[in-house]
C-alpha cells in the first residue's frame, strides 16, 4: 500500500486456500477493471492463457490500457462479426471414477434447453419437452451436423408448440454466434496457445437476451470441456464482468465452476458493482472465492458490504 509501502500479495494457488477464484467489488470508476488487466499480465508471464467474456464492453480494444495491449497482445474474437469457434451441441466425455462417460443425445438437449430456459423465462411447462425432443431427434438424427438453423426448422415443424418457441429462438440463431464446426480447435485452441496471451471474447452490439444466451453456452462449454481435461495443477483463468448478470443457480455453470471448478484448474475473476440483486444462496456461491478484493462501494451498499 502506498501509505506505508508494504507488500501484498495474490497467493494464486496457495495450496491452503480452497480455490484460485477471485472476486472484485466496487462501483464504476474505482479500478476494477485496470486491477483485472494488471492481473492478466503478470499471468501472461508467467506463461498463463486466460480468457475474458467481454458482454459489458469493458475490453474493447479502444478501452484497454496501452501496457495490456503492449505486453499481453491480446486476441479479439468479435462474434458480432465472425462467429466463435464453438459447438454447444457437441457429446462431451467426462472421466468418473477412471470409466469415461460420454453425454448421449438427451444430455446434451436438456443442457441447451436449460440454457434458453435461464435466459427466456417466458418458455413454458409445455414448450419446454418440445424443444428438449427437437433437439435430441435432431442430434440422433444429424449427429455433428446438427445445428441451430436446423433446430429452429424442426420447431417449426413440431406443431403450436414448437413454432412458438421457434419464433422466440429466432433472433438468436440470426445473430449466428457459434460456428457449430465440429472440426473445430475450441478450448484446444484458446487455453493452449504457445505464446500466453488473453483471448477478448467479444460480445460488443448484441443484444441482452443474446449476449446472455451466448455466455451461458460458452460458459457450459467450458465447464463441461475441463471435465474431461482439466487440472488443479494447470490454472485456466477466466474473467467475468457484471457477474451479478448472469445464471447464479446453483445447477447453472457459473454455480458449478464456483463450488467444483478447483479440481478441474478453473480460476474465475469477477467482478461486480452490486449484489442487491441476488439471493443470499447466491451471495454465499461467491462468497466462496478465496480472493476477495474490495473497493468504494456504491454508497447505498456501504452498510452490506461492511457486514
Amino acid at each position: 500500500t502506498l501509505d506505508n509501502q508494504r507488500q501484498v500479495y495474490w497467493e494464486y494457488g496457495n495450496k491452503n486456500l480452497a480455490n484460485r477464484h477471485l472476486i472484485v467489488f466496487g462501483r464504476s470508476g474505482q479500478g476494477k477493471t485496470y486491477c483485472i488487466q494488471g492481473l492478466l499480465i503478470e499471468m501472461a508471464k508467467h506463461q498463463l492463457n486466460s480468457m475474458v467474456v467481454d458482454y459489458t464492453n469493458g475490453f474493447l480494444p479502444e478501452h484497454l490500457e496501452y501496457e495490456f495491449k503492449e505486453k499481453v497482445k491480446p486476441q479479439n474474437d468479435l462474434l458480432a462479426h465472425k462467429p466463435l469457434d464453438l459447438n454447444p451441441f457437441n457429446k462431451q466425455t467426462q472421466t468418473i471414477a477412471g470409466i469415461q462417460l460420454t453425454d448421449n443425445a438427451h444430455a446434451v438437449a436438456s443442457r441447451v434447453a436449460s440454457v434458453f430456459k435461464s435466459v427466456y423465462s417466458t418458455i413454458g411447462d409445455q414448450q419446454l419437452p418440445t424443444l428438449i425432443g427437437v433437439i435430441e431427434d435432431g442430434i440422433e438424427l444429424y449427429g455433428a451436423d446438427f445445428s441451430f438453423d436446423r433446430m429452429l426448422k424442426d420447431l417449426m415443424d413440431s406443431g403450436k408448440h414448437g413454432e412458438a418457441l421457434a419464433n422466440k429462438l429466432t433472433p438468436m440463431v440470426k445473430a449466428n454466434i457459434f460456428s457449430c464446426d465440429h472440426s473445430s480447435t475450441g478450448w484446444e485452441g484458446i487455453y493452449k496457445s504457445e505464446q500466453p496471451t488473453t483471448r477478448l471474447i467479444q460480445l460488443a452490439t448484441l443484444s441482452r437476451d443474446i449476449w446472455r444466451l451466448a455466455t451461458e453456452f460458452i460458459l457450459w462449454d467450458l465447464y463441461s470441456y475441463v471435465c474431461t481435461n482439466g487440472n488443479k495443477n494447470s490454472p485456466l483463468p477466466v474473467v467475468l464482468d457484471e457477474v451479478q448478470n448472469l445464471d447464479q443457480k446453483l445447477d447453472s455453470p457459473l454455480g458449478k465452476m464456483l463450488t467444483e471448478g478447483r479440481k478441474y484448474g478453473l480460476s474465475l475473476i469477477l467482478a461486480t458493482q452490486t449484489l442487491s440483486n441476488l439471493k443470499k444462496d447466491e451471495q454465499d456461491r461467491l462468497f466462496q472465492a478465496a480472493h476477495k478484493l474490495f473497493f468504494a462501494p456504491a454508497e447505498t451498499e456501504i452498510d452490506s458490504y461492511a457486514k
